[in-house]
């Protein structure tokens, strides 16, 4: 009995010995950083471990389909890298493909190889950014992709997006959009598109809409009709309170004007929002300028003070963006207003 006890305590220690280094292991070698030459992959004593890989050298995937380990998850590829791509050079448990620039995003404009994305990328690949030369046709891109970046100005025809993807950033994109061609996209970021937007381009699903260049004027019915968050980088349109509930469904409460610097009419803008910046509005409030919605307001510096009534009861932080200077009668900041940032 004692032999016995002796054994099965000396085998768990084993095992938990083994457990340890394997695990040990894993987290120094889970993400291999290739800046060098390939060999520091080719040759990786544990690259079997490493589930991110970024590629950062100027070298060719050889040997073909056996370079990138199975098991990698996240494989980017930074600015260095412009080499061909075969089908089966990644592995098919790959989820994140980038081709990107740098480790927090944006994408690699100097990879100039096109490749069939159909043979090339496996369908385990959920999320996807793509370099400026690869165009993407109907049913090429993999069924199961949720995010897809591309630097690409092209034209979208129905069926090109999967009805999977639901977060899509097009960083070239300026032609006119064919209706439907977005699918079912809940998170869209269109940065250089600046054609006039129709009803029925922008997808009935969208909640999060990016708007970088735009500068068009807003019809009614153009923003989808459960948009919560808004953000439009370049609009200097004045907003007109005749179409404004047509304008601005009642869905929304986050609305960001970064350039916007045209009167704001009392009750135009609806009463659902409740973060508002104003970065560039160099216009007094008055009062029913902004909803008593608002909890979190952001304005430039004023050129005049503040008005008693003008800022809603609802309001608990307020931001200048760029300083104050102007006198504060204490009777026009509200009391529900917690936190004041100069």
């Amino acid at each position: 009995k004692n032999e016995i006890l002796f054994f099965s305590v000396w085998r768990n220690k084993v095992i938990l010995n083994e457990i340890q280094r394997h695990h040990r292991l894993y987290n120094e070698n889970k993400k291999i950083y290739i800046d060098k030459s390939m060999d520091q992959l080719r040759y990786h004593p544990h690259r079997r471990y490493a589930t991110k890989i970024i590629i950062n050298v100027n070298e060719p995937l050889e040997p073909h389909g056996q370079l990138i380990p199975y098991g990698t998850t996240k494989l980017k590829f930074y600015s260095s890298f412009n080499k061909p791509i075969q089908a089966g050079d990644i592995p098919t448990t790959v989820t994140s493909l980038q081709f990107s620039n740098t480790d927090i995003g944006f994408c690699n404009v100097y990879y100039s190889h096109r490749f069939d994305i159909k043979s090339v990328i496996p369908p385990s690949v959920t999320e996807l950014s793509l370099g400026i030369n690869q165009e993407i046709s109907p049913n090429t891109l993999p069924p199961s992709l949720t995010s897809l970046t591309m630097e690409l100005d092209q034209d979208i025809l129905i069926g090109t997006f999967p009805q999977s993807l639901t977060a899509l950033k097009q960083n070239n994109f300026n032609r006119t959009i064919t209706p439907g061609s977005f699918g079912s996209i809940v998170d869209l970021s269109l940065e250089s598109f600046n054609q006039p937007l129709k009803a029925g381009d922008l997808p009935i699903t969208c909640k999060y809409l990016y708007l970088g260049s735009y500068n068009q004027p807003l019809q009614p019915n153009i923003l989808p009709p459960e948009l919560k968050e808004l953000e439009l980088i370049n609009f200097k349109h004045p907003l007109s309170h005749e179409i404004s509930i047509q304008t601005f469904p009642h869905s929304i409460e986050t609305l960001f004007f970064n350039s916007f610097n045209q009167v704001i009419k009392p009750n135009v803008l609806p009463p659902s929002i409740t973060n508002l910046f104003l970065n560039k509005y160099n216009h007094p409030p008055s009062d029913g300028t902004i909803p008593n919605s608002v909890t979190y307001l952001t304005l430039p510096k004023l050129s005049s003070p503040l008005q008693v009534g003008v800022l809603p009861e609802s309001l608990t932080k307020l931001t200048f963006k760029n300083g104050f200077d102007q006198p504060i009668d204490p009777a026009t900041i509200p009391q529900s207003v917690t936190q004041i940032s100069l």
